[in-house]
C-alpha cells in the first residue's frame, strides 16, 4: 500500500514545522497552523514576557477550551433537537391514534 502523505511546512512563531499530512489535508493543516500563530503572538503583543514552553502550553489549553466549549454546544444542540423531535413524534402518534 502507498503511503499518500506528503510533507508540508508550516510556520507558526518564525519556526517551521515539516509535518507530514493528506493532500486533501493541506490547506486544513495551514488554517490550523495560522490559527495557531495568531493565538501566540496576540498573547505576545505588548508588553507582556512569556517563555517559549508557557506560550505552547497556554495556546494548547486556549485552544483546548474552545473545543470543549464547541462540543458543549454541539451537544447541548443534539439533546435540544432530538427532544423536540420526541415531542413532535408524540404528537404526531397522538393525533394518528385519535383518528
Amino acid at each position: 500500500m502507498m503511503d499518500n502523505k506528503q510533507n508540508v511546512t508550516v510556520t507558526i512563531m518564525d519556526r517551521d514545522f515539516a509535518i507530514k499530512c493528506h493532500k486533501e489535508e493541506i490547506k486544513q493543516l495551514h488554517d490550523s497552523a495560522s490559527y495557531v500563530d495568531n493565538i501566540m503572538r496576540k498573547m505576545v503583543s505588548g508588553d507582556k514576557v512569556i517563555n517559549v514552553d508557557s506560550l505552547w502550553a497556554v495556546t494548547t489549553l486556549n485552544i483546548a477550551s474552545e473545543l470543549l466549549d464547541q462540543k458543549k454546544f454541539h451537544d447541548n444542540s443534539n439533546k435540544s433537537i432530538n427532544d423536540e423531535l420526541q415531542c413532535l413524534q408524540s404528537k404526531i402518534e397522538q393525533a394518528l391514534n385519535n383518528k
